[in-house]
Formats: C-alpha cells, sequence, structure tokens
C-alpha cells in the first residue's frame, strides 16, 4: 500500500502519562491589551519548558496552551509567577487537568460505511519505569 499511494505516512500518539507527565490545559481571555502585549504574553509561556503548544483562539477564549508537567505543583508554580506579572490584563480564565483522553478514528479518512466507531485512550495507563 506504501508503494502504491494509498498509505503516505503514519500518524504517532505518544502517552505522555506513562512517561510520567500531566497535561494541563489553560484558556485565558484578555482584556485592555494590544496585539504587541498579547504577543508578549504568548512569548512568556513559549519560552517554558513545560509548554506543550500555544495557540491563538476566537470565540470564548483568546488563546488556549498545553503543558506537560510531572507534578501539578510545577504548573502551579508557573501560572502564580505569570498571574504576577500579567493579571491585570486577564478577564477570563479556564484551567483543565487531562486525567484521560479519547481519540476516535476519523470517519472521513474512511469509506462510507467502513467506519467502526472504534475509539482508544491515553492518560490513565501505568508509568513506565
Amino acid at each position: 500500500m506504501e508503494r502504491l499511494g494509498i498509505i503516505r505516512g503514519y500518524y504517532t500518539l505518544i502517552d505522555f502519562a506513562k512517561l510520567g507527565y500531566t497535561l494541563v490545559r489553560l484558556y485565558l481571555k484578555f482584556q485592555d491589551t494590544s496585539p504587541e502585549l498579547e504577543e508578549h504574553i504568548i512569548r512568556y509561556f513559549v519560552k517554558e519548558k513545560t509548554t506543550l503548544g500555544v495557540y491563538r483562539a476566537e470565540g470564548t477564549w483568546d488563546v488556549t496552551m498545553g503543558f506537560l508537567v510531572k507534578r501539578l505543583d510545577d504548573f502551579d508554580s508557573l501560572y502564580k509567577r505569570f498571574q504576577m506579572q500579567f493579571k491585570r490584563y486577564i478577564y477570563k480564565e479556564n484551567i483543565s487537568i487531562f486525567l484521560e483522553f479519547m481519540h476516535y478514528l476519523r470517519k472521513y479518512l474512511a469509506q462510507e460505511g467502513q467506519h467502526d466507531g472504534k475509539s482508544f485512550s491515553t492518560g490513565k495507563a501505568e508509568q513506565v519505569p
């Protein structure tokens, strides 16, 4: 199938829980900012070693971020430092701790009638020694 071009690549899914990490997501809605200040706030998180990704959004949230931490205290320390500097620019925030993630196969990749609805989860596995 690879030779015929049917399979063109592979998708890797890493179960970070097996490596001892917890995924924490942070959602922020800004207030009284400029585009330059928002970029400064985003760069604040990009430089952190625990940051998995930073994404601009529209609607309820202006930016969402993911962090991989060994201990929740690590995220708490990071966020408290952030608040000391930028709290007045945050209108609304939400912090989510991901304990388990359900991954569903993509229906649009299967021919009509061949999608079986199977899924798999990550995040609840035992840590690899």
